[in-house]
């Protein structure tokens, strides 16, 4: 009777813990969030503080001390926009007890000051997740960053269309 109720509680306890694939996914899915959900006036320092929770310490130098780190600020700044993570899919590579590795892809949105979607950038990556005394942490993060040739050409038809505006603009006013 009392391997019984020994069992079942077991069961019990082991159905209502979500996996470590499941928490470990969410847990990355959240610091994608916090990186990649940037307002144009957001400060770098901020940013850093916000991203330590999810990061190892190692991971944390790496990536402060990266010179593509304030890329996705740069990117709101230049944009004039805010920066969105709007999807992010995981898919395990490798797992054990207490890490598992993620390729992921994702979709950042560019959303303009009047709340519209002016760009839409895919991005791949992979991540690491491991178990710690003080819960997940992320190990290893890779994304290729956010590089001004992602966005470019949002730059550039922005200009163009500015210049093309102040032409059209000064042809009309010679004209009458």
């Amino acid at each position: 009777m009392v391997l019984v109720i020994v069992s079942v509680l077991l069961i019990v306890s082991a159905c209502g813990k979500p996996s470590f694939k499941k928490e470990a996914a969410a847990f990355g899915e959240s610091y994608k969030k916090a990186q990649y959900t940037v307002n144009r006036t957001d400060d770098l320092t901020d940013m850093k503080e916000k991203l330590k929770f999810y990061l190892t310490e190692h991971e944390y130098q790496e990536y402060t001390q990266d010179s593509m780190f304030p890329s996705v600020l740069e990117a709101a700044k230049d944009q004039e926009c805010q920066i969105k993570l709007k999807k992010i899919t995981f898919t395990p590579s490798d797992e054990s007890d207490d890490r598992i590795e993620f390729d992921y892809k994702m979709m950042i949105q560019f959303i303009d000051q009047k709340g519209n979607v002016k760009k839409e950038i895919e991005k791949k990556g992979a991540m690491t997740v491991i178990k710690t005394e003080s819960g997940l942490k992320i190990s290893r993060d890779w994304d290729g960053r956010l590089y001004p040739s992602d966005y470019q050409s949002l730059l550039q038809s922005r200009s163009t269309l500015n210049g093309f505006f102040d032409f059209t603009h000064n042809l009309l006013k010679k004209s009458f």
